[in-house]
């Protein structure tokens, strides 16, 4: 269960850096 939610967790972060970086350019 750990692993798979530290996995959901550095997806989402990572989606959500995409976008801001989207955004910034």
């Amino acid at each position: 269960v750990m692993k798979s939610m530290i996995k959901f967790v550095m997806n989402f972060q990572f989606s959500l850096a995409n976008n801001l970086w989207d955004v910034a350019f």
